[in-house]
């Protein structure tokens, strides 16, 4: 098809159709790929939804995760409504099964993580995604990357009887009887959709639509073929009941201890002034001084982004241990962690010992927290490794305690 223009951007090509709009690849005005999803006519003419679409597009756009397809851009006022997100090459989750088979071993856990850290980072944002489906995975050299988040949940209070809210065999019980649904609807789905790349099938399954809602209200999940380590966090997610169900933070710690240990992938940017650094760090460090943690940790997640896209690894580090802090002030620890080891990962990529070891005792009080004592021993033989190959190195000696007054001169910019 020829290129045409929806609204800045260049249409290139369709890719694909789903209940809420039409998918294009497209460019924007500086060349790059973005990919641009037209909402569908009826869906439009629901003012309502549209109205919370845009309240909610601001805050969709703080999600910054590598596991997610972040937002970009938004035209919600025009005759031809549409959102503009980050284009993720690969395939969906469920081309990948229908055409090569079932995932097994670290391809899986893999997946596992990847998929709670985006929802992770989407709750973050007080955003529920609400139909996680393997449609709504993309797999990019492996790694699995969520899209479409928030947008069903912004028409989830109106009637649209041509478009279905949510995928049958996916969506949570409160969901089909129409109750507000919360953080434990995306658990369901995750658990959902993690037993479609294990078996290759739903586990909730029928004839017909209706069949397939009542075994998802009424039935047992079918969990034949799910390996054996992931049967106990699978089977508590989809309780019938949300309240029953792990939080987000219990399955990011089970499918952690399963994943490899690899480097989290970083989120593509657009090249960014690297002049606004400084200023980000003074007015996060200001922030974090008056006890905002929410503003600090906003700001801290813009120097993340700022730092990858001008691929300064130091900042990063940084930006990732204090976003760690800002999570485990909060109280959220899964997100702590998984800053912390984000941070970690960081800093062996430029050999930064120090950092290494503030962020492996981070997650070796996080383990011990929620009573994994052996994961807590190995974070900490790890840090009692990293600090004697840079004693040795001839650098100083890192205090016994509190490691942060060493750090906060570099973190603070």
């Amino acid at each position: 098809m020829g290129s045409k223009p929806i609204g800045p951007y260049e249409a290139l090509r369709k890719l694909g159709s789903g209940g809420m709009g039409t998918v294009y690849l497209a460019l924007d005005a500086e060349g790059h790929t973005v990919a641009v999803k037209v909402i569908h006519p009826h869906v439009a003419e629901d003012m309502n939804g549209l109205k919370r679409l845009a309240r909610e597009v601001e805050t969709m756009k703080r999600v910054a995760s590598p596991y997610v397809a972040e937002l970009l851009d938004a035209d919600l006022t025009g005759s031809h409504p549409y959102i503009v997100t980050r284009y993720v090459q690969g395939r969906s989750l469920q081309d990948v099964v229908t055409r090569r088979g079932t995932l097994t071993g670290d391809q899986l856990w893999t997946l596992g993580k990847g998929l709670a850290a985006a929802l992770d980072a989407i709750h973050g944002a007080d955003v529920i995604h609400r139909d996680l489906t393997p449609g709504n995975v993309m797999l990019s050299d492996g790694v699995p990357i969520v899209i479409d988040f928030g947008i069903a949940r912004a028409f989830d209070a109106t009637r649209i009887t041509q478009t279905m809210i949510g995928t049958p065999g996916y969506v949570a019980p409160e969901v089909i009887r129409g109750e507000r649904a919360g953080p434990p609807a995306d658990v369901f789905s995750w658990a959902a959709t993690m037993i479609y790349a294990a078996t290759g099938k739903r586990c909730f399954d029928g004839k017909n639509l209706m069949e397939v809602f009542q075994r998802t209200l009424e039935a047992e999940p079918d969990l034949t073929g799910v390996p054996r380590d992931l049967l106990p966090v699978l089977w508590k997610s989809l309780r019938k009941d949300p309240s029953e169900r792990p939080s987000l933070a219990g399955v990011i710690g089970t499918v952690s201890t399963l994943a490899p240990d690899t480097t989290w992938p970083a989120v593509p940017s657009r090249r960014t002034s690297a002049s606004r650094l400084p200023g980000l760090w003074a007015a996060a460090g200001e922030a974090r001084e008056r006890g905002d943690i929410n503003r600090a940790a906003e700001l801290y997640a813009e120097v993340w982004k700022v730092a990858i896209s001008n691929e300064d690894p130091g900042s990063e580090m940084f930006a990732l241990y204090q976003l760690g802090w800002a999570a485990e002030s909060r109280l959220d620890y899964g997100a702590a962690h998984g800053f912390y080891e984000q941070a970690l990962q960081a800093a062996k990529s430029v050999d930064a010992a120090s950092i290494q070891a503030l962020a492996l005792r981070e997650l070796e009080q996080l383990s011990r927290m929620r009573g994994d004592t052996d994961a807590a021993r190995a974070y900490a033989e790890e840090a009692r490794h990293v600090l004697d190959k840079r004693y040795k190195a001839g650098y100083p000696r890192l205090p016994d305690g509190d490691s942060e007054p060493f750090v906060r001169p570099w973190v603070r910019g």
